[in-house]
């Protein structure tokens, strides 16, 4: 007969008599209550936060039980009072550890988590504290933040870069202390913090005080900010890049890259770029930026401020570009110089009209001066970048974004946030053109949602032209669809599906203008720049194994992939000799341990690949980061024709 559940039984009782004798004259008619407290919890005892990083089920007082708690998570809050106190004593500490209970993980498989799930149940209470804990780069994780794998390499990596400054991640927040506390603003704060370029990930907990206040602490993890990347397509095409994300912990980047293209240049390029992020806690990014590469020559400044949330009101932008090119037209023996710059300047107002499914109705006005001063003679109908003109744009949108929260995606440890919702914009345009004014009118919709027992879609179709004289020039028709499919566990992999389909066609296009096939625009590893469609579809399957091995902290992730190409000019898609394809594997590495901690190996065939194709069969690249589409207003534009 095993007595270990009388063992455990009387254990559980001594360690409640002594902490509960402690504080039993504060407290009267003290009812003892089961609750099971969770990995991962702070609590505040006492104004201090305490982590819990195992999971076990106690008895605590229903004098701190919050009413408008379930049981299930009644267990946060109270038995991290009981923990405090049990650490306060050697004995009962040591009787702490013997009940505690192993801990267990959940990997969720469908995209169908929402942002406020976790903080739905604090809605309304009072915002007491904010706390900011910075994990360092190597040897953590957000999801169990006071653990960490201690060696003398992370010691030496993690003293070679510097964490974000608290008040730049601060600045970010949009609630504050003594702030009501509303979920989707903690949500919305945890996705902003999540996107930024020097923020490997993030996460918010709220800490339970009383049945009115809460603390808050937010938890980040930089990503190793100074690196070097290279990519390299084919033998003698690539680039080499330099780049510190967050310099001295404040936000700004600094990047500098060498291009080459040894197959059409005798030289290689070079490119320089500065960006200040957030001035002043004002949202406003600054940057300026230099390019020398390929007989091109651009500088250019650039100030900015986006709908970076619901909650943002005004936003905006200027720009300046000017461009030194020599250009060949397609139709010159000799390139000839073309000279030139561009003014843009918007500014939008958003309203929110519900708060609950951040419903909002946008404006947004825009002016745009194309100046160009030396160029080759064109005609009207021709090279619209090189014409001068004044572009006056006006839209309303009307926008519902929120967001899901996912992981295993494209990578394994961040979490990713996946919007759904929807967006109908209306664009009217007024240009005054050097051959003469005309009109634009433009009309865009998407919808994104997650479908139980299938996975996550999203679509967008937008239809636009310009109108000179009761004749449409430029016109532009759209569709799109994408898929990620829940993730399916395999035993020893777990198996995500991709797809992309997309249709576009141009009608009455300039005689210059046409389609893209290439890496991008329909087919990876692949460029033709003899095809010049005007009506292309194309289809991108891709299947991502996630491996559960974990060998000297390497995680593999493979993947499958099949791109095909239908194009034509005025004909139709079914002409057989108007098809490419390719097809091919990949390997994704990522190692939390290393600087370079995730790239990609990339092998493809492409059969029956017109003349003069250019076949990247093997590829190497770093991280590739997920940035599905969503529903943002921006500045009203003309959609560009690639």
């Amino acid at each position: 007969m095993s007595y270990t559940k009388y063992i455990r039984a009387l254990l559980f009782t001594l360690i409640l008599y002594c902490l509960v004798t402690d504080f039993s004259t504060a407290q009267k008619n003290i009812f003892l209550k089961p609750v099971r407290v969770e990995k991962g919890s702070y609590v505040n005892i006492n104004d201090s936060l305490v982590y819990f990083n195992k999971d076990t089920v106690i008895y605590v007082s229903n004098s701190y039980m919050p009413e408008d708690t379930n049981a299930y998570k009644q267990t946060i809050i109270f038995y991290d009072s009981l923990k405090a106190r049990a650490q306060k004593k050697k004995f009962t500490s040591f009787l702490y550890d013997i009940v505690v209970i192993p801990p267990a993980r959940l990997n969720p498989s469908k995209i169908n988590k929402k942002n406020i799930d976790n903080f739905a149940d604090h809605d309304g209470k009072r915002i007491r504290h904010i706390y900011v804990k910075r994990l360092n780069v190597f040897g953590t994780t957000v999801a169990d933040p006071e653990s960490s794998l201690k060696n003398e390499k992370n010691f030496f990596l993690n003293k070679t870069h510097i964490k974000t400054r608290e008040a730049v991640i601060r600045s970010y927040l949009i609630f504050d202390e003594n702030d009501t506390l509303t979920p989707n603003r903690l949500s919305e704060s945890e996705r902003l913090l999540r996107k930024l370029p020097y923020i490997y990930d993030a996460r918010i907990i709220i800490v339970p005080v009383s049945r009115e206040d809460v603390d808050i602490m937010v938890i980040t993890k930089d990503v190793y900010s100074l690196g070097l990347m290279t990519e390299i397509h084919g033998y003698n095409v690539g680039k080499v890049s330099l780049f510190e994300k967050n310099m001295v912990g404040l936000g700004h980047e600094l990047q500098l890259e060498v291009p080459y293209d040894y197959r059409k240049y005798n030289s290689a390029g070079f490119s320089a770029s500065y960006e200040m992020k957030n001035i002043s806690q004002t949202m406003i990014d600054a940057k300026l930026s230099y390019r020398n590469a390929f007989m091109r020559r651009i500088r250019k400044v650039e100030v900015k401020r986006d709908f970076l949330t619901a909650y943002t009101q005004y936003a905006g932008g200027i720009s300046i570009r000017e461009s030194n090119i020599l250009e060949d037209l397609d139709t010159l023996l000799v390139p000839e110089p073309v000279e030139s710059s561009n003014i843009d300047f918007w500014l939008g107002r958003s309203f929110l009209l519900n708060d609950i499914n951040f419903t909002r109705a946008v404006i947004s006005a825009r002016y745009v001066n194309n100046n160009v001063w030396e160029r080759p003679e064109i005609s009207s109908n021709s090279y619209y970048r090189y014409q001068k003109y004044n572009l006056y744009l006006a839209s309303l949108s009307f926008v519902s974004q929120r967001f899901y929260k996912a992981n295993l995606i494209y990578n394994y440890g961040r979490n990713e946030d996946i919007p759904y919702g929807g967006m109908l914009e209306m664009t009217y345009g007024k240009e005054y053109n050097e051959f003469s004014p005309r009109d634009y009118f433009s009309i865009k919709s998407a919808f994104g949602s997650f479908v139980p027992g299938a996975g996550y879609f999203y679509g967008r179709g937008q239809v636009s032209a310009f109108v000179k004289n009761n004749m449409t020039e430029q016109g532009l028709l759209n569709f799109n669809l994408n898929y990620i499919s829940d993730l399916y566990d395999m035993k020893s992999y777990k198996l995500r599906l991709f797809a992309t389909l997309d249709y576009k066609r141009g009608f009455f296009r300039f005689d210059d203008e046409y389609l893209f096939v290439r890496d991008g625009y329909g087919i990876r590893g692949f460029k033709n720049d003899s095809i010049k469609p005007d009506q292309r579809i194309y289809l991108n399957l891709e299947t991502v194994a996630f491996s559960k091995m974990f060998v000297y902290g390497f995680r593999l992730a493979f993947f499958g992939f099949a791109d095909m190409v239908l194009y034509s000019r005025g004909s139709r898609f079914y002409e057989y000799q108007n098809m490419v394809s390719g097809f091919g594997i990949g390997l994704r590495v990522r190692n939390d341990n290393l600087v370079f901690n995730t790239f990609q190996i990339r092998f493809g065939i492409y059969p029956g690949a017109p003349p003069g194709s250019i076949l990247q069969h093997v590829d190497v690249e770093g991280e590739r980061l997920l940035d599905p589409p969503g529903f943002d207003p921006g500045p009203p534009g003309i959609t560009k024709f690639r």
